[in-house]
Parts: structure tokens; sequence; C-alpha cells
């Protein structure tokens, strides 16, 4: 009897291993699944190389491989997906992939650092599309194709980047690409981009959550009415809340102003003073120099400081925590919605990125520590 009880123990212990355990070979297929959207052959030379990397306690390593891989559709299945929305509209597969949209994917794709997504010129922009031409040979040499060669013959042939009219002071990288440009300078008093690119970069789901009733009105544009329906109490309980913040800033981009192109227009400039005698006392913008007056969730240190032109205004964006958070968040919602980000994985993964400047590690790490954790 005690003898059959040890062959009993003997099998619990030592038996071979659960029906539903995850091999390494299924372990990488279900890594690959989640960051490329795509079945890959268990006996392919990519899943066999994260395999090793799972066997030998490597699972971040194994995704490593799988967000650089050479067949890898990560471009379509998770870039396009977190940055087509910020250019305005939803994500459509049948539409035109735009020149905001491709930056992001083609530059994440070549480990471009995050800060230089927004200076210098950008990697395709063109006024009614995208030039993809100077950067198509690198893009093709990696091995990441997302196009065909009949589409790449195409797109190659398209003109010259019209950026050329813009002072590299103003060139602010995928912000000044068309497909942005056209969603955040077309019309309006060009308080739109303040509010957007906060919106869209801070992760902040309404500019009116801001509001910010410290910050004196004498920042108001001179559009906006004192006494709006003739009510006093509204302007001071309400549209003083946005205003004050936004107009402040607003001088950042005093110069920029989009009809069929970008354009840069040094003032004197009418697009900022527009409807100027609704209250004529109100702040009138002369230059392009504004004032961070605490109500952007960004560094403490530039409150009050008088800053000047599109660039300060990026940069104070961009040197953020909570940009590189947003990053992070935008990027979970786009893997694993339905996987809790943690807070202090979330700041983990963030200041990594922010140290790194890598975003697909980042979308490596996120698979690995949040999408797939058990």
């Amino acid at each position: 009897m005690h003898y059959l009880l040890l062959i009993l123990l003997s099998f619990i212990l030592l038996g071979p291993a659960p029906a539903n355990a995850e091999s390494s070979v299924e372990k990488a297929q279900k890594i690959w699944k989640l960051l490329n959207g795509t079945h890959l052959s268990p006996e392919s030379k990519t899943i066999q190389e994260m395999s090793k990397k799972i066997t030998e306690g490597d699972i971040l390593q194994a995704s490593q491989i799988a967000v650089r891989a050479p067949e890898s559709s990560i471009a379509i299945n998770i870039i396009k997906p977190i940055f087509t929305p910020l250019a305005g509209r939803e994500v459509n597969h049948s539409e035109p992939i735009g020149d905001f949209t491709f930056a992001w994917m083609a530059g994440i794709l070549l480990d471009q650092k995050v800060k230089d997504f927004f200076s210098g010129a950008p990697l395709y922009i063109n006024g009614d599309g995208v030039d993809y031409s100077s950067h198509i040979l690198s893009y093709r040499n990696v091995g990441l194709t997302i196009f065909s060669d009949e589409e790449i013959k195409t797109l190659s042939q398209r003109k010259p980047s019209e950026l050329r009219h813009i002072p590299v002071t103003h060139n602010l990288g995928v912000l000044t690409t068309s497909q942005y440009a056209k969603a955040i300078f077309e019309g309006g008093t060009n308080r739109r981009p303040v509010k957007k690119i906060i919106e869209d970069f801070l992760c902040v789901d309404n500019i009116e959550t801001m509001m910010n009733f410290n910050i004196p009105d004498m920042w108001v544009g001179r559009d906006i009415p004192r006494a709006p329906g003739n009510s006093p109490k509204d302007y001071l309980n309400r549209c003083v809340g946005c205003h004050a913040g936004m107009d402040a800033a607003r001088g950042a981009f005093a110069f920029l102003d989009f009809g069929t192109k970008l354009v840069y227009k040094p003032l004197p400039y009418e697009k900022l003073n527009i409807n100027s005698d609704t209250f004529s006392s109100g702040r009138k913008t002369y230059d392009e120099s504004w004032e961070h007056n605490g109500w952007i969730p960004t560094q403490p240190n530039k409150v009050g400081q008088v800053m000047q032109g599109p660039k300060d205004f990026v940069n104070l964006i961009v040197d953020s925590p909570r940009f590189y958070q947003c990053l992070v968040k935008r990027s979970h919602k786009a893997m694993c919605p339905t996987i809790h980000l943690k807070e202090d994985m979330l700041g983990q993964i963030a200041y990594s990125l922010s140290k790194k400047q890598n975003i697909l590690d980042m979308f490596a790490t996120l698979s690995t520590q949040v999408c797939l954790e058990e």
C-alpha cells in the first residue's frame, strides 16, 4: 500500500506537465499575435528565435524580436490605430495613410528617438499627401515593408516637401505635417493648436477639465465677449477659466496658418486678433511671446516664464513626464485595453521611455509586463 502511494506521489510531483501548459513556441506565437495581429508559423525563423529566448527565461527579448522582425505588421496593427485619430479622423483602414500617421509609422520602425519626432523636418510630408522618397530606401533596407512595390513606386514620385518655406524655428516635425497642420491651423484664431496638442499629447480628455480661475482675465483675447448673452457671470464663472490660459499661450503659434498648405506669416498678422472690436481692451497679440500660467500639467519650474515661439511650447509638452505617460496609455489602449494598467507600472514604463526614447522598446515592455502578465 505504501509502495503504491509512493508511486502516485512521484507521478504527481514528477509527472508530465498539464495538457494546457503553454509551450515556448505557443507563447512566442501569442506574443506575435498581440503585437502584429497575424499568425506566424511555428517553424518560422522568427518564432524559433523568440521561443529560444523564452526558454532561456528572457521573454522581453522575445518581444523585442517580434517588434523588429522583417515580417512584422506592427505598423498597421498598433502604430496606425494609435496616431491616425490624433490627426482628427477615426481609424479607417480603407483611407490612404496621411503624412502625420506615416511619419510615426516609419519613424518608430526606424527607431527614431521620441523627441526627434517634434524637431526638424518630418520624414515624409507634402501639401497634398506624402513625400516618402527621401527615406523610402532606408525604410526598405531594414525590411519593414507595409506597402507593395507598386505603391512605393507611386509614393516616391510625389512632389517634394513644401515645408521649404517654413523656417527651421517653426518646423515642428510631425506637428507640421500637412495632415496635422490642417487639423490645428486651418481657420480659427490659433487657440486650437494649444487645445489639441495638450489633449493629444498629454491625454487630456477635454481642455475644459483644466479650467483655472486663478489666471487674471488680462490674458483673454479681444474676440471674447465679457458678457455673453448679457451675463457677465457666465464670463467670470466659465469663459475665463479656459480662455485666460489658452490665450496667454496661443501667441506661440502667431505666425502659422493653413490654407491649401502650411504657411508662415510674420506679423503684422490678423488671425489672432480677429473680431478685435468685440472687446477692444482685451489682450492683443503683437508677437510670438507667450506665457505658461500654471494650468498646463508640465514642469512647475516653467510657470510664469515668458517664452517665445512654437518650439518653446512643444518642448514644454515633450519634456513633461505626463507626455510619456500619455504615449504609454495610448499604446496600452491599442494593445490590450481590457488589461488593467497599474499606476506604478505606467510610471515605470513611461520613465523608461523618457530615458531610452524608443517606442518599439516600449511596445515590447508593455506586451510582456502588462498585456501578457498572468
